[in-house]
Order: C-alpha cells, then sequence, then structure tokens
C-alpha cells in the first residue's frame, strides 16, 4: 500500500476538533485519565507520548475478533481488540494527554486482508468492510499510524505473513499495516469521530463463530516460527479438542476442505470426511 498521504485529503480536520470525548471516546473516564498519565510519565515532548501511547495499544491490547460497541475504557479492561476498538482506545488515550488525535477510515476487502494467515473457511470480514486506523497532531500536521497487530502476532507470523508485519512508528512518519493496494477499495481520509462506525455490528458472525479465529489467533502467538499458515491451521485442527468450535468450524469449512482436514481433528479418524 505505501504510505499514506493523508495530509492532503484531511486538510480540512481542524485539530482542536480532536480533543473532545464521546461515548466510545470516554477519554474522561478514570481508568483511561490514569492509564494517559502513567504511559506518558517522564516523556520529555508530545511525540515521544504519542509513540509510548501506540507501543502499549499496539502491544498490550492483543488483536482479537469482536464486537466494535465498547468504548475506549472497556477496550483497556478487555486487553484485546481489533482495529476499531484498538484505534479508538489509542485515540481516547492521546486526547487524555491533550494530544489531537483523530480516525481513520478505509474501505478494504477484509475477506482477503489476513491473506495466508487466516485459512478458508473462517470469515474475519466482507467484500466491503471498514479498516480504522489512528493519526495524531504531532509538529503542526497530522500523522497516521496503525496499531492494529501486536508483537507477539508479528513476530509468529513473521516467515509468511505481510499483513501482520509488525507497524513500528516514530511520531514523525505515517505508518501503516502493509495492506495489499488491491485490497483497498478506499482511503477515506481522516475524522474526528466513528461512532456511526462503531454502533454497527462486524460482519463476521456471531460470537460463537468469533471463537475460532480467536482460538486461532491465541495458537499462532503460541506457535513462532512457523513457515506457513496451513502448517499453522493443521497443527491447530489436531488440538480443537472443545466439541461446540468443531461443530461451528464443520459448519463453515468448505466440502473439500472439510475432507482432507477436518478428519484431524482430536477424537476423528485419519479418513474422517467432516459430515
Amino acid at each position: 500500500m505505501g504510505v499514506l498521504k493523508i495530509q492532503e485529503q484531511s486538510a480540512q480536520i481542524d485539530p482542536e476538533q480532536c480533543l473532545s470525548g464521546s461515548w466510545y471516546c470516554d477519554l474522561e473516564h478514570p481508568a483511561i485519565v490514569r492509564a494517559s498519565a502513567e504511559i506518558g510519565a517522564g516523556s520529555e515532548d508530545p511525540t515521544g507520548t504519542a509513540v509510548r501511547m501506540f507501543e502499549f495499544v499496539r502491544d498490550q491490547i492483543v488483536y482479537a475478533f469482536g464486537s466494535w460497541s465498547m468504548p475506549a475504557s472497556q477496550t483497556l479492561e478487555a486487553g484485546r481488540g481489533m482495529c476499531t476498538t484498538k484505534t479508538n482506545l489509542l485515540v481516547a488515550l492521546l486526547r487524555a494527554a491533550g494530544i489531537p488525535a483523530a480516525y481513520g477510515v478505509m474501505r478494504v476487502d477484509a475477506s482477503r486482508f489476513f491473506g495466508s494467515l487466516v485459512p478458508a473457511g473462517i470469515k474475519t470480514g466482507g467484500e466491503n468492510s471498514v479498516h480504522i486506523y489512528g493519526a495524531a497532531w504531532l509538529n503542526d500536521r497530522w500523522v497516521s499510524c496503525d496499531p492494529s497487530t501486536d508483537a507477539a502476532l508479528a513476530t509468529a507470523t513473521a516467515l509468511f505473513a505481510d499483513t501482520t508485519e509488525l507497524v513500528r512508528w516514530d511520531g514523525k512518519n505515517d505508518a501503516m499495516t502493509p495492506i495489499v493496494a488491491e485490497h483497498i477499495h478506499a482511503d477515506l481520509g481522516i475524522s474526528p469521530q466513528i461512532d456511526a462506525e462503531m454502533d454497527k455490528s462486524p460482519d463476521f458472525g456471531t460470537d460463537e463463530i468469533l471463537k475460532l479465529p480467536n482460538s486461532y489467533l491465541e495458537f499462532v502467538r503460541r506457535s513462532p516460527g512457523a513457515c506457513s499458515g496451513r502448517e499453522l491451521y493443521e497443527a491447530w485442527i489436531r488440538r480443537l479438542d472443545d466439541p461446540a468450535m468443531q461443530a461451528t468450524l464443520r459448519s463453515l469449512i468448505d466440502e473439500d476442505s472439510a475432507s482432507e482436514l477436518l478428519g484431524r481433528m482430536p477424537g476423528q479418524n485419519d479418513s474422517g470426511s467432516g459430515d
């Protein structure tokens, strides 16, 4: 994708619009106020503070699928979130520190977003989904950053998944998740708030279905050094001993993959058909 040129797209956004809170960006919540102060303690300038907050959200709030409809304080408490909720937490922490922060909005093909990391049969988004990234007003300009992928996930998938490459941000240059250009429908620039987007339900399934990709991502984090998503997927299936998740996966995966792979689940024989 390359570096996003948000300067031209977002020149009309007044930094003063990007300091207030909302129901989702609950920057006055005691937990947000406390975390913002603790993370920024001892920092010499706003850029250093912003980088600290970015790294905190990137790594301490692990990537996981779930509802968007939660305020920043709940994401902080949960210790997990998606691009939307992680960025919302970052924005809340920055604003609580007096640093103007905004939300970048993309339209993407999320069904292909994770490439070889997430196997066929596990839906992680639709063909026209929203991807949210952050932006901070530093040194009189907007600088973008994407805290989505945590370091543990990036490390575990470094040999085969470009989309989960660790994003390093210095507060001076745009730093974005390397989404394949053809998977981006549009970059809509930045906005002071995204409450309308966060009110929507994600388009990738129920809580029961979301247990599958989250179980898989946790397995991936515990399995660094794999050479392919396929290798990880097969290893995960061999250890997937939860009957409910087995049944859910069977209902989602295509027949050919079921015949080839689902027989490897615990309790199945080597020739299991997945029926």
